[in-house]
């Protein structure tokens, strides 16, 4: 799965793994695991292909291809989604965490639209979806400031309405003279004249059934 790499099991940094199979494969899988180390906690999730779980907001995440699709289309057919009987939404990103999660499990190399926009007023920037639904989170452009200390994660000069820019990407392209490893974006509904810019998918966001949540502890 998308964000789990050899590299960082060789290199001793990760504490995650990660498999795909069918259910009967996982099963088995699971009952002949061994765990051989100090006494701790192993947290064990489920979910369909292509999601994945952050713990620090308890909630799934899956990063949707979809061409070079409009925002406002991109916020409705995440409405549309479902997962584990969980219906889902844009992504609102609250946290450091979650952002570097989202940008790791999720959003790969590829702008993505995410849950913000300031389409009803000028400069006041709210989340669009979700329980965070028309809270807002940012005042003005790049020289603003967060509003009740909100998470903010803007590249380098944005926001800068150029143009008309009232929805929020992340984006991995250059920005304000900096190479992004994954920052935010305005932009336009529909993209921006300059393709590279234009998201070319969204990243949803379900809450978590409770019954794919285990947790075993581990005794030494």
């Amino acid at each position: 799965p998308q964000g789990y790499t050899t590299a960082d099991w060789t290199s001793g940094t990760a504490d995650e793994i990660s498999f795909e199979g069918s259910l009967t494969n996982v099963n088995n899988a699971l009952g002949t695991l061994a765990y051989r180390g100090f006494g701790g906690t192993l947290t064990t999730t489920a979910s369909t292909a292509g999601a994945a779980y952050y713990a620090g907001t308890g909630r799934f995440y899956e990063y949707v291809a979809s061409g070079d699709i409009d925002w406002d289309d991109a916020r409705d057919d995440a409405a549309d989604r479902t997962l584990n009987g969980e219906s889902g939404y844009l992504a609102t990103i609250t946290s450091e965490g979650e952002m570097d999660f989202i940008v790791e499990k999720i959003g790969g190399s590829s702008p993505a639209w995410i849950s913000g926009d300031d389409a009803d007023t000028e400069g006041e920037w709210r989340y669009s979806s979700g329980p965070e639904d028309g809270d807002q989170f940012w005042q003005g452009t790049s020289s603003g400031s967060t509003v009740n200390s909100a998470f903010e994660d803007w590249c380098a000069g944005e926001p800068n309405n150029s143009g008309g820019e009232d929805y929020l990407q992340i984006t991995f392209d250059t920005i304000g003279g900096e190479v992004s490893d994954g920052c935010w974006n305005d932009l336009p509904n529909s993209g921006a004249s300059n393709a590279q810019y234009n998201p070319v998918g969204y990243v949803t966001e379900y809450a978590a059934a409770s019954a794919l949540v285990a947790t075993t502890t581990i005794i030494d």
